[in-house]
């Protein structure tokens, strides 16, 4: 438990060498773990005026998806296309909703996300910890996913009330 509980205190991020079990199950957050929140036909026009702005009310407003939250154990991880600079309320998220103590992975972007960014940073980090499973709802990461790592096991789009289709 001290482990862990000093791992959730550095600065968000894991490193392979502070995992104790080798994880071989991956999550994506937004529309895995939770719900995508949508501003409706305010969504492109905020996202690209004013990101942070959207970010910031977007991520506070999202519901947790108990139904994926109840297969995360001990092996698992998240990798997510947040900004770094939502590292605080992501871990309180997780802590909430009693997924705080496994490794979480944050794309250091500083500004504004980018998706083809984020797509790349995911491939990465599956690769780097060689999972076998992954959970995603993007259909353009699933499909360089299911390209660059024809190996992986990809749960596709997660669908519910909440979710954008």
């Amino acid at each position: 438990y001290q482990k862990s509980k000093d791992m959730r205190s550095r600065a968000g991020f894991y490193e392979e060498s502070d995992i104790n079990i080798s994880p071989i199950y991956g999550f994506d957050f937004d529309g895995v773990i939770c719900s995508v929140f949508s501003f409706g036909r305010l969504d492109n026009w905020l996202w690209n005026k004013l990101p942070r702005l959207w970010g910031y009310f977007a991520h506070r407003l999202v519901r947790p998806n108990w139904q994926i939250i109840d297969k995360i154990g001990m092996q698992s991880v998240i990798i997510t296309g947040r900004p770094s600079y939502e590292k605080k309320l992501t871990l309180k998220q997780m802590k909430k909703w009693g997924i705080g103590d496994i490794p979480l992975y944050l794309d250091k972007i500083k500004i504004k996300p980018d998706r083809n960014k984020s797509i790349k940073f995911k491939v990465e980090m599956i690769k780097k910890l060689n999972l076998f499973e992954f959970y995603e709802d993007d259909l353009e990461t699933i499909e360089v996913l299911r390209k660059e790592i024809p190996d992986l096991k990809i749960y596709g789009k997660i669908y519910n009330k909440y979710n954008r289709g």
